[in-house]
């Protein structure tokens, strides 16, 4: 009976966000077989069927938090720390595949009213599999070199991309820390 409530996936949507002071903007998406992890937080994602039902719903939170540690220069030790607000990033969040997918739904939650408003709306039909007849697919922003139908499949992209970024982030930490450093 449990087994009927879990639904294993093999293929993920991976869709890289903007984030710019509050506004999320799509850049790029694809489907891949490695899932992202995402962390819940005041934001969904709704991946909606060509007949308007939900698929899925995915909390998520944008990732522009850097935490730091100021070091003492003689002992080593941790002395001091802290965080900063990005007011820009880009992140990726990672969905479940579906092969009826129509549209990913993007919303925040408004404090005021504790309800989701809309931001966004991401066409994923292009990559579907079950496509209605009588639905025409729009291929925005997208360069096939096969059929709109095969789905590709990245995995190693995602490990530079990670790897760049860590790479930035221990960059950010080694210059805060020279810049502490200096004015000691």
């Amino acid at each position: 009976m449990l087994s009927n409530l879990v639904i294993a996936h093999d293929k993920y949507y991976n869709v890289e966000l903007e984030y710019n002071k509050g506004n999320i903007k799509y850049t790029n998406s694809n489907i891949s077989i490695e899932r992202i992890s995402v962390n819940p937080g005041d934001y969904i994602a709704d991946i909606m069927s060509f007949d308007n039902k939900l698929l899925n719903r995915t909390s998520f939170s944008v990732q522009n938090v850097i935490f730091y540690d100021n070091i003492d220069n003689k002992t080593g030790e941790i002395v001091s720390g802290g965080s900063f607000l990005l007011n820009k990033t880009n992140f990726i969040i990672s969905l479940p595949y579906y092969e009826n997918a129509k549209e990913i739904k993007i919303s925040k939650l408004n404090i005021t009213t504790n309800r989701y408003d809309k931001i966004l709306t991401i066409d994923v039909s292009y990559y579907a599999r079950e496509i209605p007849k009588d639905y025409k697919v729009v291929k925005e922003n997208l360069t096939i070199k096969k059929e709109a139908k095969e789905v590709e499949e990245t995995s190693g992209q995602n490990a530079i991309i990670y790897g760049f970024a860590g790479f930035i982030l221990l960059l950010i930490v080694i210059v805060l820390y020279l810049i502490k450093r200096r004015n000691d």
